[in-house]
């Protein structure tokens, strides 16, 4: 609780407590990665294993706190663990949506400057084309460097629980 952790219903959304709503959540795709990145496919594997163990894990304690219940802790503890495990598994699905907005800002943004150089043989009669990539290039730097921020201080955040 001290470390911003709510054990509190209302604090996850309730699609988070549905499987059938968590998959459609965006998922990272190492197919938009080019070539900046080798490891990434890899580690993005990782992160797609550690999330599907959570929800499994978690599938698997809604199910022992229905059904069978602990002869070492209360009701309420265990809806007290339900909680904060549900409100975790939010954050990872946050975090993993902000991966796949960023993949995807990369993305974008490496297809914008692969465009410019096109339209550099052209440009007199492509400056609408060049305005509306400036524009469009603008919107996808400025979403993936906020990515980056948000990604930063959940780093941040998180190097201080591992400690």
């Amino acid at each position: 609780k001290d470390q911003g952790y709510s054990s509190m219903k209302w604090s996850v959304p309730s699609n988070i407590r549905s499987p059938l709503d968590m998959l459609q959540l965006p998922v990272p795709s190492s197919d938009n990665i080019s070539s900046w990145d080798k490891s990434a496919p890899a580690a993005l594997e990782k992160g797609e294993s550690y999330f599907h163990r959570c929800q499994v894990e978690i599938s698997r304690l809604r199910f022992e706190i229905s059904m069978f219940g602990s002869q070492y802790m209360s009701q309420r503890e265990m809806t007290l663990m339900q909680g904060y495990s549900e409100y975790i598994l939010f954050m990872i699905c946050q975090q993993r949506g902000m991966i796949a907005n960023m993949i995807q800002s990369v993305s974008d943004i490496e297809s914008f400057v692969q465009s410019y150089d096109s339209v550099v043989d052209s440009m007199p009669m492509g400056q609408k084309k060049l305005s509306n990539t400036t524009i469009s290039f603008e919107k996808s730097l400025l979403s993936l460097i906020e990515g980056l921020h948000q990604v930063v201080l959940l780093i941040k955040e998180s190097a201080s629980l591992v400690e």
